[in-house]
């Protein structure tokens, strides 16, 4: 992996006429004709002084009884011509008003109102013509925080391996040309111990590394816990930390990621690819990103790993980790 020496949002309708004051009489004024429409109505001299209204014995009333009747329907004729009125404006407001042109009359829903949706506000329902759309690899960030706490185990292999191979934790791959053992830098790796590394210089201090050793989870943190989250786990631990965020930033951008089943001599195991870009403010003349290798594979003696990586843009680089990958066995 690459890695640096040493680093670390209305109007109010008209009111009705007060008839209460047409044919009334004033103080003192009396009623004198009998009943029927004149009946009760005061004659217009009022008061003390002023002839009573005189009805008839049919009870059609006299003069006055008349006017009194002219006023009422008069008053009643007005009322109803302003019901009318206001009853043709509610009409023409609500059921006759033309519609806004170009909008067809016929169509449901209210003018300028939206139907209710089916689905809650903000969510998105694809319909089924539309198919799943794969991620822009460029677009991918990986922002997801280590499953574990990165121990590093910080021991070096004690064993000679064969010539031409690095060996750490009874696995081993080819050593390949270019590429220098040393396993000085094998305590960076996470989980790992009893580590065998080669490393080749990338570019301004940064070298790639490729380890093998033996995968060790400590109980405290719950042990082992398989093949494939432990290889998850060391791909996580591999992003973060002082080295890591100086090459790939505080939110490292993924634009490949792939998991996978793999094997040693039978033996089972898990896979874990990123390629890394670098962070905007590293400024490299060979490479723009990283391509990372995590390997956890169940030995016969115990779980066992491999960590490697290069720079995308060395190609012979790339090519040695691909050897290396494909060279693992058991020693």
């Amino acid at each position: 992996m690459g890695q640096q020496p040493f680093g670390d949002q209305g109007s109010t309708p008209p009111s009705l006429p007060d008839f209460g004051a047409s044919g009334g009489s004033t103080a003192g004024g009396s009623g004198a004709g009998g009943g029927g429409l004149g009946g009760g109505l005061g004659g217009p001299g009022g008061g003390s002084n002023g002839d009573p209204g005189r009805g008839s014995a049919d009870g059609t009333g006299g003069g006055p009884g008349r006017g009194g009747l002219i006023a009422l329907l008069v008053g009643g004729a007005a009322t109803l011509v302003v019901l009318i009125v206001i009853a043709a404006l509610v009409l023409w407001f609500t059921v006759l008003r033309p519609s806004p042109e170009g909008e067809d009359p016929t169509a449901g829903g209210s003018p300028g109102v939206e139907e209710p949706s089916d689905s809650p506000e903000g969510e998105y329902i694809p319909t089924e013509s539309e198919e799943p759309q794969a991620p822009d690899p460029e677009q991918i960030t990986f922002t997801e925080d280590p499953s574990m706490l990165c121990t590093l185990e910080a021991e070096a292999s004690s064993l000679e391996g064969e010539d031409g191979w690095v060996t750490g934790g009874g696995l081993q791959y080819e050593l390949q040309d270019g590429w220098e053992a040393d396993n000085r830098w094998g305590k960076n790796e996470p989980y790992l111990t009893d580590i065998a590394t080669s490393y080749e210089p990338v570019e301004s201090g940064w070298i790639s590394l490729s380890s093998v050793g033996t995968v060790e989870f400590p109980e405290d943190e719950g042990g082992y816990p398989g093949a494939q989250e432990a290889a998850v786990a060391m791909m996580q631990c591999s992003l973060t930390g002082t080295d890591p965020e100086e090459l790939y930033g505080p939110e490292p951008e993924i634009r490949e990621y792939n998991e996978e089943s793999f094997s040693v001599d039978g033996h089972e195991g898990w896979r874990v690819t990123a390629t890394v870009a670098l962070a905007d403010n590293v400024e490299f003349t060979v490479t723009d990103a990283w391509t990372l290798e995590v390997i956890v594979i169940d030995g016969p003696e115990g779980p066992v790993g491999f960590l490697g990586g290069a720079a995308t843009g060395m190609e012979e680089q790339v090519a040695d980790l691909e050897a290396m990958l494909a060279s693992l066995r058991f020693a």
